[in-house]
């Protein structure tokens, strides 16, 4: 005797397959192919061919091929603000340690290539051949807040030194937040954003024009910030 069942439409069945999930409404309860599981799949659905059941059999294949698409990732479940970990500074120089801790590390008062004097590390070899400087910035009542470290002076563009850079805070921390491109008559400028937990990275590339007369030196340097949230700009 055959019994017929009542489903809530409003119900939805779960299906598992391989690792990959899916919902389904409950309606599709009703098809004995998926009821008696998904093992027998293939000889139930000749089955339903043979009896000229075609519209049961294909809602049973797209049933199938939902359960079996590649689940994506909701945007709840993805990092909001960086993929690497919080720098919190930059090497063993963090944030809010004092000038004393930082001397300590090694950090001295120095002159840079143009003559300015600064605080900190007169010269380190972050790439080889390349030779860079190191400025401590302080605060009185919250210690280090910003390290900046610059390529020392250099006649050509260094663009590898810029790429270099670049493509190993991309793999690091992810996408850049901004990204800003200055175009001016005999120079052009390059400046990437990274928000990383409580740093704020800047890496920044400037070059004159091939040809164009420019008082303006090559540059590239980084940034390391520490973020405020009285600081909009910092954010």
């Amino acid at each position: 005797m055959n019994r017929k069942e009542n489903i809530d439409p409003s119900l939805t069945l779960r299906m598992t397959f391989k690792g990959l999930s899916c919902h389904l409404p409950a309606e599709v309860l009703r098809l004995p192919l998926l009821r008696r599981g998904l093992g027998g799949f293939f000889l139930q659905a000749m089955q339903f061919l043979l009896k000229k059941r075609l519209w049961m059999f294909l809602m049973a294949l797209a049933a199938l091929m939902l359960c079996a698409s590649p689940a994506r990732a909701s945007d709840s479940a993805l990092p909001k603000t960086f993929k690497g970990s919080d720098p919190k500074g930059w090497r063993q120089f963090q944030w809010q340690m004092t000038k004393a801790q930082a001397v300590k590390l090694g950090a001295q008062p120095f002159e840079d290539g143009e003559g300015i004097k600064r605080f900190g590390l007169s010269s380190v070899e972050l790439l080889s051949g390349k030779t860079f400087w190191v400025d401590l910035k302080f605060f009185s009542h919250m210690g280090l807040n910003s390290v900046r470290v610059t390529l020392a002076p250099h006649e050509k563009c260094a663009r590898e030194v810029y790429e270099t850079f670049l493509n190993n805070f991309r793999e690091r921390y992810g996408k850049e937040k901004e990204l800003r491109n200055l175009d001016y008559p005999n120079s052009r400028y390059q400046s990437h954003d990274w928000i990383v937990g409580s740093t704020k990275i800047v890496l920044h590339h400037g070059c004159p024009k091939p040809g164009k007369p420019t008082a303006t030196q090559p540059t590239t340097h980084i940034w390391y910030e520490k973020r405020r949230h009285t600081e909009p700009w910092n954010r």
